[in-house]
């Protein structure tokens, strides 16, 4: 076994590195737990962070011109293309050079005055040329159909640019594109699949990876003599090897239990490459014929439609006990969108629920939106005064603009509620029914991140303000104005640990319909197994948890309120298990630890007092078949005032 000694010890999902003249290198890391980012490592093991990058980076190094990112960006809310970025390695400067430009591949020329980019479009590669600013110059390659490049090197002399080529009758092989005769010349052909090519300092030889004898490991090509040798001899797999000068170390990125990571070697081997059959390597399998007399009709979104998942509907506290079941559906080119939400209350026997629809041909988006819910009121010694069933129909607008690491969206939206006394207690007058008819805007900024091997949501901020109105439109009997604010943040801590951070509040003119503060589950607080930027909606928040206090106190309901939170999420084990029949699995388990504090009241700017709780949580993510997350949540929390007190609860989704 020839291998390198391992450098660095993130694991996960690392990218390559590049190599570089003072024996140190350059790296993408990807460690699923934090932002992907570019980290320069010395010859003495010190690393310093360079800058943030984007998942599936691509990365190439000058030693005058700095890094050249391509990364994936979103484009004009819908596309999801790679653009160029440049990085000042000294200052982590990161630039943008070109804006939707579909870049997959880029690589300096070596004076660092000119970009090589691979252009993609419409299933066809080209190649072009830049300038050091991204600005196309001109067009080397036009480009054919299905012909596929990827990880260009440009030689030390300037003249050529190795490749990875995929062609369709030849698979995955290495070729050497020679930039003033616009000519393609083969350096390999065979049935092993050859990738990553590096030229060596001195332009003579090419390192790429191989699987030849059916193992990734690293070769050396030499142009002179055409003499193939293996390099490496690893069991998990070598791949995008790197050397800054001839007798420098070879570095690499390698496969191992915990994923990948870079390794140093210092003395390549020199062993006989296993020989390849003859042939193309991964081609594409050839397509079935279309069978005569095969009809065609125009698009219709009807067949896909039909749901083809389900998950459990949970919530248990000492005022209900909700079992029902959630799911959605769409068409092929998500242009109709539904999900829908039922469930009954077996401890008070009564039906809730809600049916989402959005449509998302056009922009900007249009969502309907229909629920009911049952809450129940609470008298001045906590007994059960009424049930109030609110039946809610709304109509929304969302103009979104998304981006890679943050989302903005606009809401505009008409709705009304419909309140009526479902049951009201021995000897209590029945109300008559009201409705609040609604129109409002909206704002929503989302930055919240959570990577792969988060416990939540673990970066960023989520701010969302409503305004609303009963007066625009008539029929209301309710009036006045409110306004909320809602706003998140999420601190990573030491390992997996995040300090999770809520500031919540609501002022009403008039005589508006009322918060409510208590329970254990807010409105729009689990991310959902849509978009939850589309399907949930910042308006009608009238309804928010306060852990400790049953929902419905007439000492929690005014039309102001406030509210602030504190968590802190700690990792308890990550278990990563399951069966195959049923198909269920446990991804980890973490705690919570909280303190809550808040209050509703109707006159005057501040409260005359607040209540405050506290409790700690047991969460565990749970996959039903294969996908489909749910967040199981175990909770017990303590009210100190007055009218707390204890309260367990077992429910699918989070707080906040």
């Amino acid at each position: 076994m020839v291998a390198g000694e391992r450098v660095t010890q993130n694991g996960y999902y690392g990218g390559a590195a590049r190599a570089l003249a003072d024996g140190g290198f350059i790296y993408v890391r990807e460690d699923g737990a934090s932002e992907p980012a570019l980290v320069r490592q010395g010859a003495d093991g010190k690393r310093r962070w360079c800058t943030s990058i984007h998942g599936g980076a691509h990365l190439t190094v000058h030693a005058r011109a700095g890094a050249l990112i391509a990364q994936p960006e979103i484009n004009r809310n819908a596309n999801y293309f790679y653009d160029l970025y440049r990085v000042d390695l000294e200052r982590g400067h990161l630039r943008r050079l070109t804006h939707g430009a579909r870049y997959r591949y880029a690589v300096w020329n070596p004076d660092g005055t000119r970009i090589l980019a691979v252009y993609n479009e419409g299933g066809k590669h080209a190649l072009h040329l830049l300038d050091d600013a991204g600005k196309k110059i001109e067009v080397l390659w036009a480009g054919e159909p299905d012909v596929v490049f990827a990880d260009p090197d440009w030689s030390p002399d300037g003249a050529s640019v190795a490749l990875a080529a995929w062609r369709p009758q030849s698979g995955w092989n290495l070729e050497r594109f020679f930039i003033n005769e616009r000519r393609f010349e083969p350096l390999t052909r065979d049935s092993a699949i050859e990738a990553q090519p590096q030229f060596t300092a001195d332009g003579k030889a090419l390192l790429f990876s191989s699987d030849h004898g059916g193992v990734y490991n690293l070769r050396r090509l030499d142009f002179a003599s055409g003499k193939l040798t293996t390099l490496s001899n690893v069991e998990g797999g070598a791949f995008y090897p790197t050397q800054a000068r001839v007798d420098g170390p070879v570095y690499y990125t390698g496969y191992h239990a915990a994923g990948f990571d870079i390794y140093r070697l210092d003395a390549p081997a020199a062993l006989p490459t296993p020989v390849a059959a003859p042939g193309p390597s991964a081609l594409v399998a050839k397509e079935d014929p279309i069978p005569d007399g095969l009809k065609t009709s125009d698009y219709s979104p009807y067949n896909g439609l039909r749901p083809r998942w389900w998950l459990p509907h949970i919530a248990y506290d000492s005022q209900r006990a909700e079992l029902g079941v959630t799911t959605s559906g769409w068409d092929p080119l998500l242009r109709h969108i539904y999900y829908l939400d039922a469930a009954y209350d077996f401890k008070n026997q009564w039906f809730a629920g809600s049916v989402d629809y959005i449509y998302d041909r056009f922009y900007p988006t249009f969502k309907l939106h229909a629920s009911r819910q049952s809450t129940l009121d609470l008298d001045a010694n906590n007994d059960p005064l009424r049930v109030t069933t609110s039946d809610t129909y709304m109509g929304e607008m969302v103009l979104p603009y998304l981006q890679y690491r943050r989302d903005v969206t606009l809401h505009a939206a008409a709705y009304s509620v419909r309140d009526a006394d479902g049951w009201t207690a021995t000897g209590v007058a029945p109300r008559a029914d009201r409705t609040d008819n609604v129109a409002g805007y909206a704002f929503v900024y989302d930055s919240t991140r959570r990577y792969p091997r988060s416990i939540s949501r673990s970066r960023g901020v989520q701010l969302s303000m409503a305004a609303e109105t009963s007066d625009a439109i008539s029929g209301s009997d309710y009036s006045g104005e409110v306004y909320t604010l809602d706003g998140r943040a999420f601190l990573p801590l030491a390992g997996e640990h995040v300090l999770a951070l809520r500031l919540a509040g609501g002022y009403g003119s008039a005589s508006p319909r009322p918060f409510r503060l208590g329970g254990s589950l807010s409105a729009n607080a689990a991310p959902l197994p849509l978009d939850s930027a589309l399907l949930n909606s910042p308006f009608n928040q009238r309804e928010f948890a306060l852990r400790g206090y049953d929902s419905g106190l007439a000492s929690l309901t005014g039309r102001r309120m406030a509210l602030a939170s504190a968590e802190w999420r700690f990792p308890v084990v990550r278990i990563e298990r399951g069966t195959m029949y049923p198909p269920l699995a446990i991804h980890q388990i973490y705690g919570s630890v909280f303190a809550e504090t808040g209050d509703a009241w109707n006159t005057g700017r501040n409260p005359v007092d607040y209540s405050t709780g506290a409790g700690i949580e047991a969460n565990a993510e749970v996959n039903l078949f294969y996908d489909l997350a749910l967040h199981l949540r175990l909770g017990y929390a303590y009210g100190f005032a007055d009218n707390g007190g204890s309260q367990v609860y077992l429910q699918l989704g989070s707080a906040f």
